[in-house]
């Protein structure tokens, strides 16, 4: 006979009542729900970012406060006298108590295990507390080199209530833990943090420091009173891309919701794997954790188990796993470095051949560490063959320099990876760092190589958070869905996928709150993240109230190629001597387009490329490959009036300058194809996996070229600044500054409208010249520093008035001079020179940027507004203002819309290749 009964939220209500309709649901759907205890209530969160040790959240206690608010209450009640002994226990799955701890008052109930059975014993009926302390899909802490096919944990446990007597089982009832949610970019927002990254040690802090975003994100919330909080350096460490680090999300049960911080996978500091022991990972652990503020980070809680040649096994912490993943790409990195520089060296007409028999990089980490040493003298010999040839003949010393240091670099991953021939293994040398001592992992050829595949997958950056947007609510996901950039594939009878698998089982986990995964190719990309292709913003213009705007080189080229045909008709028949039809690239010849009535300044003026081959960088920062291409084309010459200079990597840091203006000539010219390749493949692919995904939500384009495509990976990345990589504030887009071509308000009116009817994603009558002129887009201005010195000149004011000529046709340079100090009273010295730190300087130019009028126009169109940032500092970095800030914002957590409410959604099937 049944005497006791186990309530608990059964109706979903926000309370345990005990009434009989509610106890007739324990068995049925959800059951009762559970929300992971992951935050700390006894702290509210800091309004200021400062240095701290991490705190520990609720459910890690051992101690239980009464008005800890997380904990589900759940009752014992006696219903009959039970006639005899009974005591009480609770049962379930012993996996299943890994993740759920009882508490009896301020006591939590230590549970005994076996046969796979979980046993609670209770001090008999009254009142309980269900502690979640885990979420459903969580990664296992320690796995092989071969990650499970098995599924991982779900989010139902059943509990069973049993006398331990002849009495027997008394009751049960269904528990099922609240999915991690994630909100779209049409709440409200809260908060935007930012990383400070100012350096004025190093010898160009113009390109080290975003000084300028900061500024014009702070500027951009001031009115909107929304709260902009700064990471300092001693907590961030150089780490700025703190969208990266991690993804906000929320954890919604009846009785309320709290913000969860889901800490990814990610040790890089700043944009490159490299040999230190802080990164943004120290935010996430010690300021976030607080009142409603979870913190889940139980991927930075895993062990990889590895074996030896002699069959010994041992460990490797995910918190060390990144020195053997630093050790093992420098292998990787020196194997692609050689082959680039082999094409890079290479000249002539026969160049382009020998350069398609190169191999590509290796896939296995054995042989890549088997072919330095053959790729070194390969390297070697090209050099001494090119020395006498017209690229190379007058800069010896750049060929010298490559041999000397290219070795070098062969030298450090040879020595740091010791190979033994038989049988074949390897010897990791780990180095040393300033917490963590030296360390040798022995590893057979075969283990070497599954360690390298397992630690490219477990660290690559499609784990981190600007790979994880969310698209709009559809009528089968009310709540959204949730796009990642990853391709499944399979590779030696294996199945391989971009993202970590215990990550992406993770977030597929999460399915049964109504967001299932919607995956896209970005395995072309060099970082491979969904927000360089795209983003979602919210409107009011159209019915599904969002929209989507992608990178789009189409409309980019479109308006190049309108003001290339602008420009030319507008030359008269002595100016058209001066730019070959077709055009070729010319030494002595004008770069600048600032002849005739149409003149049209050159892309990205005044700003630099970076590039830095720094050692403790594993991914190095090197100019773009179409600038590679104008320099080669540039030192071609003997003779050059121009100063494009060839970066020569490896190399420890070359400061350049590298100028990145390019003329509407030149860009077309140097692109390789890639672009219209993108267009035509991978970019229509993902509309096409968008419009199967969210119907007919609008996709509307921003005009971004994408580098040449690297041969030695397959992969590129925005040439030009990433308009979609853009950050939503409400209605206020932050939207990085594209630095792109400009024209005369009448020129850049007639070229808009002509692009605008032929690719309609905003209406040709959006362009005038009041239009234009109103909304202050015939203003130019450029972010710069004291340090700044860029063009020719003899104060930054004449450096500036080279840099900025071509926006004024005919003027002499004196007066270009005068007029920019005149626009920007206050900046500079009576000698020219400007005052300290950095200024934002207007520059009296009046023409119109055609990529900002354009983006301008489409965000208009959807009733929303366009906040201009300076991002260059990411840009040549490989990412945007969307990857250097993190929001927070107010989900969606309505009873009416709430996750249990919904359907179970199946998983979408994944993109595969």
């Amino acid at each position: 006979m049944v005497t006791y009964r186990l309530d608990a939220d059964y109706d979903r209500d926000g309370r345990v009542s005990g009434r009989p309709d509610e106890h007739d649901l324990r068995l049925t759907g959800r059951g009762a729900i559970l929300v992971a205890n992951l935050d700390v209530d006894a702290r509210m969160l800091p309004t200021v970012v400062r240095p701290g040790q991490p705190v520990t959240v609720d459910a890690a206690r051992t101690s239980k406060a009464a008005t800890d608010n997380e904990p589900s209450d759940v009752r014992v009640v006696e219903t009959a006298p039970a006639g005899g002994p009974c005591p009480l226990v609770l049962k379930m799955n012993a996996a299943d108590a890994a993740r759920l701890a009882v508490w009896e008052g301020s006591h939590r109930v230590t549970p005994a295990s076996a046969g796979g059975e979980a046993r609670f014993p209770l001090t008999g009926p009254g009142a309980l507390r269900f502690e979640a302390t885990d979420l459903a899909g969580a990664p296992p802490a320690l796995s092989g080199l071969t990650p499970s096919q098995a599924a991982p944990p779900g989010p139902g446990i059943e509990v069973r209530l049993d006398c331990d007597s002849a009495a027997g089982p008394q009751d049960a009832g269904q528990f099922t833990l609240a999915p991690l949610l994630f909100m779209d970019n049409g709440g409200q927002t809260r908060r935007v943090y930012i990383c400070e990254v100012a350096d004025a040690r190093v010898a160009a802090p113009h390109l080290h420091e975003n000084t300028p975003a900061v500024r014009d994100v702070a500027a951009a919330l001031r009115p909107l009173g929304v709260p902009l909080v700064t990471v300092p350096t001693d907590v961030h460490g150089g780490d700025a891309w703190i969208q990266d680090q991690y993804q906000l999300g929320y954890l919604h049960g009846p009785a309320g919701w709290m913000y969860v911080v889901l800490h990814l996978p990610r040790t890089r500091a700043d944009t490159s794997l490299a040999l230190r022991d802080q990164n943004l990972s120290t935010l996430v652990t010690s300021h976030f954790p607080a009142r409603d503020v979870g913190v889940y980070d139980a991927f930075w809680h895993r062990d990889l188990e590895v074996r030896a040649a002699n069959g010994t096994t041992s460990r490797i912490a995910f918190s060390d796993s990144d020195r053997v993943l630093t050790v093992m790409t420098r292998v990787f990195l020196a194997e692609r470095k050689l082959l680039r520089l082999i094409r890079y060296v290479l000249t002539g007409p026969a160049a382009a051949a020998r350069n398609e028999q190169l191999p590509g990089v290796s896939s296995d980490f054995f042989t890549a560490r088997n072919h330095l040493p053959r790729l070194l003298t390969q390297l070697e010999r090209t050099a001494d063959e090119m020395a006498t040839s017209q690229l190379w003949q007058n800069n010896r010393a750049g060929l010298s320099q490559v041999k000397t240091l290219a070795k070098a670099e062969v030298t450090a991953a040879t020595q740091a990876v010791v190979v033994q021939a038989a049988p074949p293994a390897v010897r990791l040398r780990l180095p040393v760092t300033a917490n963590r001592p030296g360390r040798d992992i022995d590893l057979s050829a075969a283990e070497a190589d599954r360690l390298a595949q397992r630690l490219r997958t477990l660290h690559s950056s499609h784990n981190f958070g600007g790979n994880i947007e969310v698209g709009p609510a559809t009528r089968d996901a009310p709540l959204g869905k949730v796009v990642v950039g990853n391709v499944t594939r399979t590779e030696a009878g294996q199945t391989v996928t971009d993202m970590d698998p215990h990550l992406l089982a993770f977030l597929r986990g999460q399915a049964h709150g109504g967001q299932p995964l919607v995956e896209i190719d970005t395995s072309w990309l060099d970082v491979g993240h969904v927000d360089e292709v795209l983003a979602f913003v919210p409107t009011q213009s159209n019915r599904f109230g969002t929209a989507t705007l992608r990178a789009s080189p189409t409309v980019a080229f479109a308006l190049i190629d309108a003001l290339a045909n602008r420009f030319w008709d507008g030359l008269s028949i002595l100016e058209r001597s001066q730019y070959p039809n077709p055009y070729r690239y010319s030494a002595v010849l004008p770069r600048r387009t600032d002849k005739g009535t149409s003149p049209v300044t050159m892309l990205m003026r005044g700003q630099e490329w970076l590039h830095d081959d720094s050692p403790d960088l594993m991914n190095p920062i090197e100019p773009p490959l179409i600038y590679t291409e104008l320099a080669k084309a540039d030192a071609a010459f003997q003779i050059s009036a121009h100063r494009i200079p060839l970066p020569h990597p490896p190399q420890r840091e070359s400061f350049g300058p590298f100028p990145a203006d390019i003329s509407i000539f030149e860009l077309p010219h140097f692109d390789d194809g890639t672009n219209a390749d993108l267009e035509e493949n991978q970019l229509t692919e993902i509309e096409q996996r968008l419009t199967d995904a969210f119907g007919n939500v609008p996709i509307l384009r921003l005009p971004v070229i994408f580098d040449n495509l690297d041969k030695a990976t397959g992969t590129t990345k925005a040439f030009t600044p990433d308009l979609a990589n853009l950050q939503v504030v409400g209605d206020r887009l932050l939207v990085p500054r594209p630095y792109g071509p400009r024209a005369r308000v009448p020129d850049a009116v007639a070229v808009l409208r002509d692009v605008a009817a032929t690719h309609r994603d905003v209406e040709a009558s959006a362009f005038t010249d009041k239009d234009l002129r109103t909304r202050r887009l015939d203003r130019t201005y450029i972010w710069v520093r004291d340090a700044f010195i860029l063009g020719n000149g003899g104060n930054h004011a004449a450096s500036l008035a080279d840099a900025f000529a071509d926006g004024f046709p005919g003027v002499a340079q004196e007066e270009v001079r005068k007029r920019i100090i005149r626009a920007n009273p206050g900046a500079f010295f009576p000698n020219g020179n400007l005052r300290s730190g950095w200024r934002k300087l207007s520059i009296p130019e009046g023409t119109v940027d055609v990529f900002e009028a354009w983006t301008d126009a489409v965000a208009r169109s959807l009733g929303l507004t366009v906040q201009w940032v300076d991002a260059w500092y990411y840009h040549i970095r490989l990412g945007s203002i969307h990857c250097g800030t993190n929001v927070i914002r107010r989900p969606r957590t309505d009873r009416t819309s709430a996750w249990w409410r919904q359907a179970a959604i199946p998983q979408p099937v994944a993109s595969r290749r």
